[in-house]
């Protein structure tokens, strides 16, 4: 989604595309009048084919392990014509045939998922009316999409969102994520965060470029920041070009990364280049000191959110001391606490948090719940939304007092 002239950003808002109209427009001298019967051309040949475009991966990484998490898939076409993804993409749609390419570059992309390694995830660009196309919705519903980020752009108005947000809840009953792009740098995309609850934000490369010396920038991802959090989203900042840039990212505790300095799209999935996993090191210790809420996570039974409640009875029969049960979905996501008191058996709200939140802000969070659940243990979740186990309310307030001066 980023890079030194944006040739992995999908600004354009097409599955894939993996170009931003404004750096290519600057390189490629012909206009696009004159390009696009070439490509129209050249696409029937493809469609009719049934011949996807070549995908390429861009790594999305986890700053404060200096880890892959997770890969775009980016569409790249062969020439001729010589032209941006985007000019593809456009003139498809043009023609009447967009949907029918960006199908074929979902259903190529979804294949590509068994070449993950493992603990990470495929983000896959998808225009909001291309996921409401039938053709894509049966690609989507009839497999399970674990470890697959569905990533919206933005390109044509969203004119039903009730429709968008039912489509987004079904590929999240089949395990997959939802993220929202190119947050910071329109309407729209504040739009798609409030009617979707996105797993992950992507900031804007705008937000992103000369961060290190614009405290408004800092300021607004700091504000991004407190939002994602709040909403028990991902934040994601894109378009990483510079070292300067990085640094300040992760002294903000922007806790995922993509960008040309991180890594440009390539053929295969791989790790990050020793030189930057070196470079990275020292940045991964937070410059305030915190501690975050994964040290004090413990490993706790867990059960599967369709167990009746006779069944997680005998769990408790057989381990009295167990002071909650949280609830997990076909995914390994929390998503209920289930409590025993009193020889009852109660599925409660959960606050899951992620494992880079701060203590602090952990423990704020949970004083905010209603009195009866304030003081239930936190679920900490990983970069897949994935359980990792408890924490416990007294070890939060304990590990606040002893940060104290």
């Amino acid at each position: 989604m980023s890079g030194d002239d944006w040739n992995a950003s999908t600004s354009v808002h097409r599955i894939g595309t993996g170009e931003s109209a404004s750096a290519l427009d600057a390189a490629e001298p012909t206009s696009s009048d004159a390009v696009t019967p070439t490509i129209e051309a050249a696409l029937e040949v493809m469609l009719a084919a049934r011949r996807a475009p070549k995908l390429v991966f861009q790594p999305i990484v986890d700053l404060r392990r200096a880890t892959p998490v997770g890969y775009e898939v980016l569409s790249r076409f062969p020439g001729p014509p010589s032209a941006s993804p985007d000019k593809w993409f456009i003139a498809a749609h043009a023609a009447g045939r967009g949907n029918e390419l960006e199908a074929l570059v979902v259903e190529q992309a979804l294949a590509s998922r068994e070449h993950l390694p493992p603990n990470c995830f495929l983000s896959l660009n998808v225009a909001p009316e291309a996921l409401l196309d039938p053709r894509i919705r049966r690609l989507l519903s009839d497999r399970p999409l674990s470890r697959l980020v569905l990533e919206l752009t933005e390109h044509a108005q969203v004119t039903d969102y009730e429709l968008l947000a039912h489509v987004c809840g079904e590929a999240r009953a089949l395990g997959a994520f939802v993220a929202v792009d190119d947050a910071g740098a329109g309407y729209a995309s504040l739009q798609h965060i409030l009617a979707l609850r996105p797993d992950f934000v992507k900031l804007d490369r705008t937000l992103i470029a000369g961060l290190h010396h614009d405290e408004a920038k800092a300021a607004l991802v700091e504000m991004f920041g407190g939002f994602t959090s709040r909403i028990d989203a991902w934040l994601l900042a894109e378009g990483i070009e510079e070292h300067a840039e990085l640094a300040r990212l992760m002294q903000l505790g922007v806790p995922l990364g993509q960008g040309y300095l991180l890594g440009r799209p390539a053929p295969s999935m791989g790790p990050l280049s020793a030189d930057l996993t070196r470079a990275m090191a020292p940045l991964s210790i937070r410059p305030d000191g915190q501690t975050i809420v994964l040290a004090l996570v413990e490993p706790h039974d867990a059960a599967n959110a369709t167990q009746a409640d006779e069944v997680l009875e005998t769990r408790w029969l057989r381990r009295p001391e167990l002071a909650c049960l949280p609830l997990l979905d076909e995914s390994a996501r929390p998503i209920a606490l289930a409590v025993r008191s009193g020889g009852q058996i109660t599925r409660r709200p959960v606050m899951a948090v992620h494992e880079t939140v701060t203590v602090p802000e952990a423990l704020e969070r949970a004083l905010t719940r209603s009195p009866l659940v304030r003081f239930d243990p936190l679920v900490c979740c990983n970069e897949l939304g994935a359980y990792r186990g408890i924490v416990r309310m007294e070890r939060l307030i304990e590990a606040v007092l002893r940060s104290q001066p």
